[in-house]
């Protein structure tokens, strides 16, 4: 059996295609939350009062 780096290849195949599904999944999230933004942006300052006033 073919080995790269003291791997198999099928290690790597089956690296490559969970690599693709979490890219995927990351895709779906970012699209899920690009629909659902109200455009709304805030400044550092106003994140750290935001932290430290809780």
């Amino acid at each position: 059996m073919a080995a790269c780096e003291g791997r198999p290849i099928s290690d790597f195949a089956c690296a490559a295609f969970l690599e693709r599904v979490e890219d995927y999944y990351d895709l779906q999230e970012l699209r899920a939350a690009m629909a659902e933004d109200s455009g709304e942006r805030f400044n550092l300052d106003e994140v750290l009062k935001d932290i430290y006033d809780a």
